[in-house]
């Protein structure tokens, strides 16, 4: 059995409600890989979303960034999450009306250019206890 140990080091960084980082690992033969990762606060399962929804969201909280949010395409999350465009789209409404994420769309120069996504607390958003 091979077994895989941390290093002490992990570096991570907090946005609200979400933890992102990385872990230096050391694998068999004393290699070293970094894996990134991030955690969600527990509270999200209390919303009882659908598991199309609850994937979406983990994919924002994957794609976040500290300073500008999230954006995405439809397409690219469809594509990630293996899921038709029109799912991401119904979802990605159901965590808006849930109070998960708010949407923002940009514009430039009179047209749409794309979406930008922003987590909202989960301590402040409350739970919705209807799937949807």
């Amino acid at each position: 059995m091979t077994v895989v140990k941390p290093l002490a080091r992990i570096k991570a960084s907090r946005n609200s409600q979400i933890v992102t980082g990385s872990i230096k690992r050391e694998m068999p033969g004393g290699e070293a890989m970094r894996t990134n990762f991030f955690m969600v606060d527990n509270r999200v399962f209390d919303f009882r979303l659908p598991p199309i929804a609850l994937c979406i969201y983990f994919y924002l909280c994957k794609c976040m960034n500290r300073e500008h949010g999230c954006y995405p395409s439809k397409k690219t999350i469809a594509e990630s999450l293996a899921v038709s465009v029109s799912s991401v789209s119904k979802y990605i409404q159901a965590l808006s009306n849930h109070g998960l994420i708010r949407i923002r769309h940009n514009f430039r120069d009179g047209r749409q250019t794309n979406n930008s996504y922003e987590l909202v607390d989960l301590r402040v958003a409350p739970p919705c206890l209807t799937n949807g």
